[in-house]
């Protein structure tokens, strides 16, 4: 496949699933800033059929705003999700296998903030 992330996994042993980060582009001028929804959807359908071709878990890792608004969430249940909300507990009505519920946690070693996540799925032995 010429699929930038596929190259880049090639030859190792990949069990957790290969996400698509979905998120405000950086620039307003963006190529993906003036897509509509279906747009969205339409490539994120193509990247994860792609993903799980090639053998491998796709998953979607978006926030709230993200999966609910500009993309279209029912064309998208059949795929894993990755759940950004930092909240005292998630309010996400769709399931999701693994919550992002901080961007501001501590981890020896690290300086800085470090993103914590909680995953509800053992993807170990896929």
């Amino acid at each position: 496949s010429d699929l930038f992330v596929l190259k880049n996994i090639e030859g190792y042993k990949i069990t957790y699933p290969v996400v698509l980060d979905i998120e405000d582009a950086a620039s307003s001028s963006a190529r993906t800033a003036l897509l509509t929804a279906s747009q969205r959807t339409d490539y994120t359908i193509a990247f994860c059929e792609q993903i799980k071709r090639s053998g491998y878990t796709p998953m979607l890792y978006c926030n709230i705003r993200w999966f609910l608004e500009k993309l279209e969430l029912s064309r998208l249940t059949s795929y894993d999700k990755w759940f950004a909300q930092y909240f005292n507990r998630p309010f996400f009505p769709y399931e999701f296998q693994i919550w992002q519920y901080t961007s501001k946690g501590r981890v020896n070693g690290i300086s800085g903030d470090v993103d914590l996540n909680l995953c509800f799925t053992d993807y170990s032995n896929r």
